[in-house]
Parts: C-alpha cells; structure tokens; sequence
C-alpha cells in the first residue's frame, strides 16, 4: 500500500483580536468541524489534507506575515485568507511570490478582481460591484429615491460605494450625501450634521461595522435613529452584533437595519447537514456568518489541488513549482452555501437577500436572485417595530401662504373686501368733491393716499401662492410705491398744517400750495420709482428656494446678497425719513383745532405705519426657520391693518359724514341728531341783522351776537391790516389781533372769509359735548359786546378753570363772573362746549382752519346762521 500525500491549507484570519476575533473562531470552528469530508474528495484515498491556522492581526502587515509564515514555516500549498479586503491584497501579492493560490469567502473588493496583479486570486463570495448594483436594486424596489453615503477608505468601503455610486442613476436615485472617512477618524459631528441637513432618511453605510461602531453611537444622539430613519449595509454588517464590546445601545442602534448578502443560507442537503453537526458540536452557539463561504473556499482549495495533482502529479504540487490556470481551481459544485460557480475572474456568481436586524437577531427578509428578480420572505421590522415603510424624505411642510390654505384665503378675502371698499369709498367722495367737506381735506391727496393703499393690498394678494420672477417684482413695486404715496401724499398734508400754524403772512403762492405739494409728491415718487428701476435693472428680482429636511418655503431676493442688502437699507431708510418726518409734522401740529381733526389723524397714521414699519420690517432680513409660514400670516394681516387704519383714518372716515350730510343735512329742533355744516362769513355783512359779518369791525348789529375771537397765535403785529385787501366786496377782511385792540378788519377788496363749523342748540345738547383742541387766546371785540343785544342777555360765558372747559349758560340766574372785554383765557386742550335748552334756536359756530391760522368761537342765530351758509371748503 502507498503511503498517504498531504497537501496543506492554511487558514490565515484575524483570530483573537478585539474586532472580529470571536466570528473568526467560529468560522474556524466551522471549517474543522466539516474537515473529515475533505478527506473523501479523492477517489483513490491517497491523498489527504490537513488544515493549518494562522492568526493575521487585522492589519496589512500582520496577513502578509501570516501568509510567508504558513508557506514557509508550516509548509502550506494554499491559502484562505483574509476577512477583509485591505489585508487580503498584500497576502495575496506574498502568496504569488512563493506560487501559492488563494481564496476568500469574505474579501468582496473589485480590486482583487485585477487578474494582472492578482492571477492566483479567486472568492466564494460576490464581489463588491455585484453587492453595489444589489444594494442600488433593493433600495429602488422599496421605493426609496434618495439616498445618504457613507463610506470608509478601506478597501472594502470604497469598493461598495464605488458600485453603488455608479448603479444609481440606472435605478434613478439620488444620492444627496456621498462622505468618506478615514477608519481613524474620532470625530463624526460634521459628516452627521451633513446627513441631518440633507434631503434623505435613507442612510447607507459601507465599511467593516467595527469602524461604525463610534459614529453610530455619536448618530444616536442627534436621532438620527428614530421612526423615519432607515440603515442599510453591505454583507460585512452579517457580523455587526458578534463585535466584541458592544453595549445595550448598540445592538439597539441596529433596531430595523437592513443588509444586502450573498445568499450563505441555501438550505440544501449539505447546508442542513453541517448546520446539524454544528448545533451538536455547539449547542445554543450561533453560527458565524460566512463560516459556509470560508468551507466552500478550503473545498474549492482541495478540488483545485486534485486536479493539479491528476495532471501534474502530486510532487510537483507539493513543490508549488508548477503552472496552472484560475479555471482548475473554479470548477463548480454542490457546496455548503449552494451551487459554487465563478464567473472568468473567479468571482463567485451567487444569489443574494436582504437580512433584517431586530432586537440582537438577523432575519431574512428578500432574497435577490441572479437576474436581480425580489422576492419576499418574512416581514420587515423597522426602527418603530412595525413593517411599514418609512419614507426616504419627510413629507416638507410648504411653509408659504398658498391658494389652498384656507388662512390664505381668507386673509386675500380681507384684501379684497379692504380693496373695493377703499376704491368705492374714493368713488363716492369723487363724486361729492366738491362738497366742503371733501374740499377741506383736499380731494386730490386723499385718492393718492386710496390708491397708495390700494397697491400696497395688491401686492399681498400677489405675494400669495408659488412666487415667479414676475409675481416677485410685481410684489415689490407695488408694495414699495403704494407704502412711500401713502406716507408722502399725508407728510405733505401735515407739512401744509404746520406751514399755515407757524407763518406770519399767508400767500397764494407759497410753499403750502396744492401745486407745490403735488410738485413735492411726484419727485419724492420718482425718486423711489428710479431706485426701483436700478435694483430691477441692475439684480433683478426672483424666487429662491430655502429647503430644509422638514419644510421649504420661497423667498423673493435678488441675485446679489449683498447688493440686495445694501439697496434694502436705503429704500427702508429713505422710507424711513418720510415716516419720521409725518410723525414730526403730526405732532408739531396735533393741538390745531380742525373739523376732522385731521393733523390728530395724520400724527395717529403716522406713528401707526412707524410701529406696523417695525413689525414688518425684519421679515425682508431674517429667515424665520419652522415659523416662517405663521410670519408670512403676521405680515400679511399687519399690512391689512396698517392699510384699513391709515385709509379710514385720513380719508375713509369723510365718506359716513358725507353721507349723512347728503342725505339729511341739518335738522331743526326737536329733530334730534348731530348735523354738521360748513358756513363761511358773508362778505359785506351789514349791521341790520340779516347778515353776520365775522371782521372784527361788526359789534353786532342788528339781532346777531357777538363773537368771542379765539385767535390760536399773534398774525400781523407790525398792525398794518395787511390781511385785508382791496377789490371785490369791501369790508370782508380777515379779522386780526392788532396790538391796540382795535381790531381792524381791513379796507375794501376781497374779504377773507372763515370756514365755520355750525353746532345748532339742539344738537349741542343732545351730544352734551363737542370737544374742540388747540390753545386759545379767548377775546371780546368790544367793552359792551355782552349786553346791547336782547339775545345776548340769555347766555353768559364761564370759565370752568378746574375741568378745563367753557360753559354756556342760561342767564337766569346769573351766572357768576361773565367775561368782559380785555379777558385773557388759555384753554389747554380738550376744550368742551356745552349748552342749556331754552327754546329759542341758538347755535355755536367754530371756524376751521382757512389758511391763515384764525379760529372764532360764537353765538349765532338759526336765522342768521342759514342766511350766512356757504357750502365752501378752504382744500386744506
């Protein structure tokens, strides 16, 4: 009988180190366990073979080692090495320098697949660009689009994420974080908040597990594991939960992970019986993956060696001093993990599935055929322990006002509603323009102030819903055009005010002028029209998209960040100016006294658009995260306010006294109500009665009382009447305060002639109270002024110092201390007028303003008063 040959296969792995060393044990285990059926490969009995072990470190320099030790110390013929790929190409180099073939159940990279530099190189696993293109199907197949990366320069990582990288677009998906890290590396907060930021809760790892151990553990506290997130890895995660060291939190990271895997667990005849001598050897021990991919490499390793020995025979084998090709060495078979077939570069073709980590156990859950074909097997368990599918990116919240949004459109129905009130109110008052009431607050300035807000609410109706290039420039003239028209067509109102209370002498021409203000309006409007044009000419505006992992939303800007800085700074600034210079002039001017009280109205406006400027300023600056759709609701609603508040408080609130005065005009006694009227002085009064001349000349003839002169400060102190005049009506001057009393009113020409508020007795009493404002000088226009008339002796005038007011009482009794000629009085606003019913139609007139600074307080007859009634305004 011959004596036995014995070929060696040396089993170099990484045993007894931190990382991998019990799943290398077992593996090894495995392989010696299934070692007697080696034995039974050779027909003639005369050869037999012996399984050698080397410990490889994990490292490059400890594999190669291993690999020259067990060729030259231990005298092997074959090599099984190494778990990864990054140390299995330098044993593989050491391996061909001494003509020895090696195999691999676990080293996947495609750089092995290089048959110039690796021709004694073949694997009982597919190789990484075959896991890639798996990796890229299943990923498509579960509806996934988008995707994270991350990857480890090893070898192994790389390779994967090369293939998976280059098979994404054939399966359209979008890889929207591609990072790569050393295995050194420590500090994983930036490649993380990479991932937090991006679009994707689909989350690919490719690289030993070991490596990812510190990064998941860091990925956990930014909840990065949670419901919507999804893990997925390539094969070498099959070992994830046999790494030495790993706590609770760890197995509980890879809750609902999912792995693609060349398909290890066939189920055939020899899987099942060595999986039976494994449970006997090792009862309760999980069997490590690749321990069948490791055995099909040591039978792929004897079968080749046979073959060469047939044809060479066994001493040259023994001698490794021969010449063979890849293809005696990978003949297919029935091995433990299925049928053994290699492609021309001795890749492995295999089947694959997809395992499922829940709760420290693997499942399969799909198994991927060689045509690329999904199939189910078992349930998937996700993080949230249940098998629906999260999605690969959270449904974003479009944080923009949309025409859906029923907030939206209600907020456009108030812009409407706002709109055409505003744009009939304008009609109407056109309508009755020359109505004195209309006339006195100057037609022309309150349909620029309407339409001022008109734009301002078109520009919110255009700000709603996908904002374009267009909507986005329409947006921004109107808003900034119809703001700065508003404010300036007011500004020049209350600079009017202010410019007829603090000059001495009142001409045609001068700077309060209607054709002046209009001057003024149109050049402070093409100066904001011309920065206009340079911001849309030079950087234009558009729609930019601001998108978060949560939400999106649009932002109207230019395509200069800083231009558009610095061009929203001088339009904010030069609007600015115009607000401030309102709010000045409102105050300066709030104690004149008014019918509409309009400069009260105008410093309101103003100081209204200063504070509702300042809610809504911030929003062209800051980007408001999360909360940007309740801002968009904010601003919008602020813009409404401002606009309704600055419209019915500088011209909407003359449309219900129109009205009334159309519809009603004054009523009599006993009719009730409060009727307001315009009365301008008659030129040429006479002394008989049936006119009322306001000069300061007319003591009251005939059955008129006498006024009470209130002059709100000193005109004409140089005493030269020069507020009369010559030419028409004679005797028409204004009445002014001379310095000796005399009051003259002015020679012949046209008679400056007051506008008068007229507040009948009846309506007096009815209100109770009429509030007039400004400080007063309060003046007789003669000694005897109380008492030459019959009327007069009805009523006499008291000061009530405490409550601020003047009374006007019945003269029975009598009532205590009447003013004389020479009484001096200073009312400090509210000033309140009351009378007493006594039958008789009594009526207290008050003159507006009319250019020239005057105001009067006086008795008048009902019959006087009608006969004096001009339906003429001053425009102011």
């Amino acid at each position: 009988m011959s004596a036995l040959s014995e070929f060696k296969i040396s089993v170099n792995l990484p045993f007894n180190t931190t990382c991998c060393g019990p799943v290398m044990d077992g593996v090894m285990s495995y392989i010696e366990l299934l070692s007697p059926s080696l034995n039974q490969l050779d027909p003639t009995g005369s050869i037999q073979f012996k399984l050698l072990r080397r410990g490889t470190t994990y490292t490059a320099i400890g594999s190669t080692s291993a690999a020259q030790a067990a060729l030259l110390d231990d005298g092997a013929h074959a090599l099984v090495t190494d778990f990864s790929s990054a140390h299995t190409i330098p044993a593989v180099l050491a391996g061909a320098r001494y003509n020895a073939w090696t195999c691999s159940g676990s080293s996947t990279s495609v750089q092995l697949n290089d048959k110039e530099n690796y021709p004694k190189f073949f694997r009982a696993i597919a190789p990484d660009d075959v896991q890639g293109a798996i990796l890229a199907k299943f990923i498509s197949h579960m509806g996934w689009s988008t995707i994270c990366v991350l990857a480890a320069s090893e070898a192994y990582g790389l390779s994967v994420s090369t293939s998976l990288i280059a098979n994404a677009a054939k399966y359209n998906l979008s890889i929207v974080s591609n990072q790569v890290f050393e295995e050194t590396r420590s500090d994983f907060s930036t490649l993380l908040q990479n991932v937090v930021q991006s679009e994707s809760n689909i989350i690919v790892v490719l690289g030993s597990p070991e490596i990812f151990v510190p990064l998941m553990r860091e990925a956990r506290k930014l909840g990065l594991f949670s419901d919507s997130y999804v893990w997925l890895g390539s094969e070498a995660w099959s070992y994830y939960n046999l790494i030495a060291g790993l706590t609770d939190e760890d197995i509980e990271n890879v809750n609902g992970f999912l792995y693609v895997m060349p398909l290890e667990d066939s189920f055939t005849a020899e899987y099942n019986a060595s999986v039976a001598k494994w449970n006997a050897a090792y009862p309760g021990q999980v069997l490590p993956s690749y321990s069948h991919f490791f055995q099909d490499c040591v039978t792929a390793l004897a079968r080749g060696l046979l073959k060469l020995s047939s044809r060479l025979g066994v001493s040259t084998v023994l001698s490794r001093n021969y010449t063979a090709s890849l293809g005696e060495f990978t003949t297919s078979f029935d091995g433990v993990s299925g049928a053994v077939a290699f492609d021309a570069l001795g890749n492995r073709i295999s089947y694959f599935s997809v395992y499922n980590y829940y709760r420290n156990a693997s499942t399969m859950v799909y198994a991927i055929g060689p045509d690329l074909s999904i199939q189910p097997r078992s349930p998937v368990r996700f993080h949230s322990g249940t098998s629906v599918v999260p999605r690969d990116r959270l449904v974003k919240r479009p944080l923009f006002l949309d025409w859906h949004l029923p907030a939206a459109q209600a907020l456009v129905a108030l812009d409407a509603v706002a709109g055409v009130a505003i744009v009939l109110g304008t009609g109407y008052l056109y309508r009755y323009r020359g109505v004195p009431d209309v006339r006195n607050l100057s037609f022309p300035f309150l349909a620029m102030i309407s339409f001022g807000c008109v734009l301002v609410l078109a520009s919110n109706v255009v700000g709603v819903g996908t904002p374009s290039t267009a909507s986005c420039l329409l947006g921004e003239w109107a808003f900034t055009l119809g703001f700065n028209l508003v404010i300036t067509a007011a500004a020049a109102k209350a600079y009017r005010i202010w410019r007829l209370l603090s000059t001495r002498k009142i001409t045609p021409s001068g700077s309060y002028a209607n054709r002046t203000l209009y001057r003024g309006v149109a050049l402070i409007s093409l100066l904001q029209s011309l920065l206009l044009a340079i911001w849309t000419g030079a950087y234009p505006f558009g729609p930019s998209v601001i998108s978060t992992r949560a939400y999106f939303h649009y932002r109207c800007t230019s395509a200069s960040p800083t231009f558009y800085t610095i061009l929203m700074v001088i339009n904010f600034g030069f609007n600015g100016l115009l607000v401030c210079a309102l709010v000045a002039l409102g105050y300066k001017t709030r104690h004149a006294v008014q019918k509409f009280r309009e400069s009260v109205f105008l410093l309101a406006v103003g100081q209204n658009i200063l504070i509702s400027s300042l809610v809504v300023a911030p929003f062209a600056f800051f980007d408001f995260g999360g909360s940007t759709l309740e801002a968009a609701y904010i601003k919008h609603a602020v813009v409404i306010y401002g606009v309704v508040f600055a419209y019915v408080a500088l011209a909407g609130r003359l449309v219900p006294a129109v009205v009334k005065a159309q519809s009603g005009g004054r009523k009599r006694v006993g009719d009730g109500g409060y009727t307001v009227s315009e009365l301008r002085a008659p030129q040429n009064a006479n002394a008989n009665g049936t006119k009322t001349q306001v000069n300061s000349r007319a003591a009251g003839g005939g059955g008129g009382k006498p006024a009470v002169v209130a002059s709100s400060f000193s005109v004409d102190d140089d005493g030269d009447g020069d507020h009369g005049g010559g030419g028409k009506g004679g005797g028409g001057g204004m009445p002014r305060r001379d310095r000796d009393h005399d009051h003259d009113g002015g020679g012949g020409g046209q008679g400056v002639t007051p506008s008068m508020l007229l507040l009948s007795q009846e309506d007096v009493t009815g209100v109770q109270s009429t509030v007039i404002e400004g400080v007063f000088t309060v003046r007789f226009p003669s000694p005897s002024s109380l008492t030459p008339h019959p009327a007069a002796a009805r009523y006499a005038v008291e000061l009530d110092t405490v409550k601020r007011r003047v009374i006007f009482l019945p003269a029975d009794p009598a009532p205590p201390s009447p003013l004389h000629h020479g009484s001096v009085v200073r009312l400090v606003p509210p000033v309140s007028l009351k009378a007493a019913p006594d039958g008789r139609a009594e009526c207290v007139a008050v003159e507006l303003p009319d250019g020239r600074g005057r105001y009067e307080i006086g008795f008048r007859s009902v019959a006087e008063a009608e006969q004096c009634v001009e339906s003429r305004g001053s425009g102011v």
